[in-house]
This record gives structure tokens, sequence and C-alpha cells, in this order.
């Protein structure tokens, strides 16, 4: 991986994305079943841009890329061009950076799931609380993410994970608001309900 969109992957790294931010856009996945490539990737704007104009060939300006009230463009026309003065290897060493952070992103995945059979969908309470809080923590969005669709925030997940660590009875509640739902104990278990399914 020789480059990515560092205007994008700075301003993700800066709201606090998290690994998936931090790894930048991936070269190739898979959604519904339907493979997506970006083969171009790793070619840098301007040798297309040259290539293009070589061949005689026009290309498309998104009018969008230049509106500084976004911040990606900032950070493309003021803050990168700043680095590339300063640390002229920066995009050789964000993009390793990018690369270990989609490793770590893929092993936490695998992690989650096999954490995830582990502990049950949806997932038994006790034995979540026998998980190192970091593989609770983990295993908790990815059950979220993958099977009700929705992200905890930061405040969310260490809320209801101090709730989890709580449950120490049998008639201790849980309840917690997470996306469009709620994460709410039922019997043993965790269980995420929809709140416009609840509604009467």
């Amino acid at each position: 991986m020789k480059r990515r969109d560092f205007s994008a992957q700075l301003g993700l790294s800066v709201i606090g994305a998290g690994l998936p931010g931090l790894a930048a856009m991936p070269a190739h996945w898979q959604r519904g079943g339907i493979d997506f490539a970006r083969p171009l990737l790793g070619v840098p704007g301007q040798a297309l841009r040259d290539w293009l104009q070589a061949q005689g060939e026009g290309w498309v300006d998104d009018p969008s890329n230049t509106d500084l009230r976004y911040t990606r463009n900032r950070i493309r026309h003021e803050l990168l061009p700043a680095l590339q003065a300063v640390f002229p290897a920066f995009r050789d060493t964000l993009a390793r950076s990018a690369a270990h952070a989609a490793q770590a992103q893929t092993l936490l995945q695998q992690l989650a799931r096999d954490d995830l059979q582990q502990v049950g969908n949806p997932p038994v309470i006790a034995a979540l609380r026998a998980l190192a809080p970091e593989r609770q923590a983990n295993v908790l969005r990815h059950w979220l993410a993958s099977c009700h669709r929705c992200t905890p925030s930061a405040a969310q997940l260490a809320e209801l994970q101090r709730q989890i660590a709580a449950c120490t009875t049998r008639g201790h509640r849980i309840e917690i608001k997470v996306g469009l739902g709620f994460v709410r104990r039922s019997n043993d278990r965790l269980d995420w309900y929809n709140s416009p399914v609840l509604a009467p």
C-alpha cells in the first residue's frame, strides 16, 4: 500500500473513528455477496491525471473537493502540504500505520466472532463477565454492529460494561440506550430492543 486518502484518514482519526478509521480505505471488500475493489487506490491522483492527459482523455472533478467548509478539504489543501514540507516521508509512514491498523482490525473482528460463539447470541451475561474488559468491549461492539446494526458510543459502551460488572444478582436490571434501541437484560442474557417496535 503506497497511498491512501490521507485527508479522510487524518479527519477520521481526529474525530475518534478508532481502528476502522485509521485503516483508511480498503483496497478490496465484500458486501451483500458482492466483491468491491479499488484497483487504482495505490496510484497518486496526479499520476492518474497525467496519464489521462497523455491519452487525450478528460476527467470529472467533484467541485465539493475544493470547498474548504469540509474538514477533509482543509486537511487536503492546508495540512497535508505543511506536513509534506516538514516530513517528506509522512505519506509512506501513514500508509504503514494504516496497514497495521487494518491488520489489527481484522484480528479484532476474528476474535469478536470467536468470542460471540462462546458467549452466545444473544450473549449470556455470566459469560461476558468472564471476559477481560477489552475482549468484552470488542465482542459487545461486534454483537451490536453485526446483529443489530448499531454502534455504541464510547460512553454508552463504558456504561453497558459497568452495568454488566454490577449484574451479580438474579434481579439486577440492565437497560441502556444504544442507537435507536435499548440493550436490556432478558433472564440470563442481554438483548437489544428497537424502540419503535416497543412503542404502544
